[in-house]
């Protein structure tokens, strides 16, 4: 769906030319011809996007358990990130070229072509892979629940009402719905306080417990129901959706792209040569080109890809998750 805006965006960075030439450029010998141009690429794309996802998050779980557990949270992520990003750039940067010169309408690669452009990519990869872990790094705690101070997984939202008209909570409701929750950090929170005695609700286990007074108890029955409903807000689908595809995550992604962007341009203007340059010289040509700015051409057709592919992404990822884990 979004590979047109793909194709023109490699176009412009390795051609340099504006948005609106580059785009009406594949359509001077029609309009099939140009929607062939558009989609070429199409099949390296599709293999090597869904590769490169499972090689990013296995091999980043694999790396992230070698770290020492001293280090912390955030620095391990970033190192797993980097290291994982480089071993997926490393085991298909091959279709990476292919995807490339296809898109600029070239014949495929030579054996000795696959990896022209492989020391920037690498850079690439590596360096805008730990933005965007950290990134949700932050968000993760930002999802703490205020209560536990503790992360809610993503689990199956529990739909039943967890509290009884009268305000009391029942204690076997209350476990039960904040197991569904998937939350184990309120479910710690909530054994460790004392239930409220109203209408004859009582635990099993605390007979021995003292009453309290009601205004203690209905203290602590606002913060079973803050923690509780805090978790339970967290799994609705809409709210997911829209934290997801929020402008802020979008503005975070094109922002990530500042530094790395130069990177791309010259990994896709050495994968389109047919005699091996080195980086320093390719960057010598396109700063005579057209200076610094020669190296951001694209960058705002790579923002709105950026922002666009995280939405679908995100969107597509909880509604499969979500559908999976109903049919558990």
């Amino acid at each position: 769906m979004l590979l047109p805006i793909n194709t023109i965006q490699t176009q412009m960075q390795a051609r340099g030319g504006g948005a609106l030439t580059t785009f009406l450029s594949n359509f001077e010998h029609g309009m099939l011809s140009g929607l062939r141009n558009l989609y070429r690429a199409l099949g390296p794309t599709v293999f090597m996007l869904g590769a490169r996802q499972g090689v990013k998050f296995g091999s980043g779980a694999f790396y992230k358990q070698q770290l020492p557990l001293e280090w912390p949270e955030m620095a391990r992520d970033a190192v797993a990130g980097a290291a994982s990003a480089c071993t997926g750039t490393t085991l298909l940067y091959p279709l990476d070229t292919l995807k490339t010169r296809y898109q600029l309408g070239l014949p495929a690669p030579l054996l000795s072509q696959v990896y022209y452009g492989f020391l920037p990519a690498v850079c690439y990869s590596s360096s805008g892979s730990m933005p965007t872990r950290l990134e949700r790094r932050l968000e993760e705690r930002i999802c703490c629940t205020a209560a536990s101070h503790l992360p809610v997984p993503h689990t199956r939202p529990f739909r039943a009402p967890l509290y009884r008209r009268s305000g009391a909570l029942d204690c076997q409701s209350q476990r039960v719905g904040a197991q569904h929750a998937g939350a184990p950090g309120v479910l710690a929170l909530l054994e460790t306080l004392p239930m409220r005695r109203h209408s004859g609700v009582r635990c099993a286990g605390d007979a021995d417990e003292p009453r309290g007074l009601p205004a203690k108890a209905a203290r602590q029955g606002a913060i079973r129901r803050r923690a509780t409903n805090a978790a339970l807000v967290r799994r609705s689908p809409r709210r997911s959706l829209a934290r997801l595809c929020s402008p802020r995550r979008a503005s975070l992604r094109c922002a990530s792209q500042i530094p790395t962007f130069p990177f791309d341009t010259l990994k896709k203007r050495l994968q389109s040569v047919e005699v091996p340059r080195s980086s320093l010289e390719e960057a010598r040509v396109l700063l005579a080109q057209g200076g610094p700015f020669r190296f951001y051409r694209g960058f705002w057709v790579k923002c709105l890809f950026v922002s666009l592919n995280g939405a679908v992404f995100n969107t597509v990822f909880v509604a499969v998750r979500r559908m999976l884990r109903m049919q558990d």
